[in-house]
């Protein structure tokens, strides 16, 4: 959000309207920018450069900072600027965030450390945040590539063909990036399996040959896992069965 300075003195009143918070909130605020404020007649009021500095810190609320990280940061800057420091300006021109900082009157030293700091830590903020936008936008289209990646349904079949007709020798580790196994399930694959139409016969220590299937090859291996997996079922049934019967005795 951006603030139009004001050329006047704020009241309380005022600066709970300008930023929608209750006066419990705005003196928070105070403390963590190190703002004290000008009494008079009872009343407390804000000179514009206390009010630049309260923009400041409701910017930062806004993203996302906490007020005890605020507080913290504009008191190490105070601590490290020394009296020399505030009065030349700084080679690297601060962050504006809320429009140019109005020059602080001389007898408002403690007000111009506040700006200086808060300045500073919003122009850091923003290139924390810029970096953030930045690293969320590249594993953005990181995550996009892989999901196109991972959903192409025929890649598993066009590698295994290159393979097969470039006469390519893989080993477990290839094999298995192809099939999108593990290598310990590729070694289980021995001496030979069938994956896709393609047969894949262990022809040397962790090493593979990929071939294309025959018609026969295919309608074999699938009669072969039929009846293993029939076999399976049965010995299933047959370990429940005899679970069943310990547990009614």
């Amino acid at each position: 959000m951006e603030f139009e300075t004001p050329t006047e003195n704020q009241s309380v009143e005022d600066l709970k309207e300008r930023y929608g918070i209750s006066k419990q909130t705005l003196y928070l605020r105070k403390k963590s920018a190190h703002i004290t404020g000008v009494r008079v007649k009872g009343m407390t009021f804000f000179t514009p450069e206390e009010v630049w500095c309260f923009d400041q810190v409701a910017t930062l609320c806004e993203r996302g900072m906490t007020l005890k990280e605020i507080e913290k940061l504009v008191a190490e800057w105070k601590g490290n600027v020394g009296e020399g420091d505030l009065l030349t300006p700084s080679k690297e021109a601060p962050f504006e965030v809320g429009g140019a900082m109005p020059k602080a009157p001389n007898h408002a030293r403690a007000v111009a450390e506040s700006a200086s700091g808060l300045s500073v830590i919003a122009e850091r903020e923003e290139q924390a945040k810029q970096l953030a936008r930045a690293f969320t936008s590249a594993v953005s289209e990181a995550l996009q590539d892989t999901r196109g990646f991972i959903s192409d349904p025929l890649r598993q079949h066009r590698l295994l063909a290159e393979a097969s007709r470039e006469e390519w020798v893989l080993t477990n580790q290839q094999l298995g990036e192809v099939c999108g196994v593990s290598p310990n399930t590729i070694t289980g694959w021995r001496p030979s399996t069938l994956r896709c139409g393609f047969v894949l016969t262990a022809i040397a220590n962790g090493h593979w040959e990929v071939k294309k299937a025959t018609h026969d090859e295919v309608v074999k291996h699938a009669e072969a896992s039929r009846k293993g997996q029939q076999m399976m079922n049965k010995r299933q049934q047959a370990l429940a069965e005899k679970r069943a019967q310990g547990d009614a005795t």
